[in-house]
């Protein structure tokens, strides 16, 4: 399951707390416009809370 936030903070606050009872599962994800962090619950479901700023995502001049 994957859930998206509104400040890139909340994503590692909910991640680091989540974590306190389960297991990361990937790296951290940062790629300046995209932020996620990943882990399993203690049941095993994995989960995935992401921040994005549209804003700052790379446009290309290829048009």
């Amino acid at each position: 399951m994957t859930f998206a936030v509104d400040e890139r903070a909340q994503v590692d606050r909910i991640a680091d707390a989540a974590m306190a009872d389960g297991m990361p599962l990937r790296e951290t994800e940062d790629l300046g416009f995209l932020y996620s962090r990943s882990f399993c619950d203690p049941d095993g479901h994995a989960w995935e809370v992401v921040w994005m700023d549209p804003a700052q995502i790379p446009r290309t001049t290829d048009r």
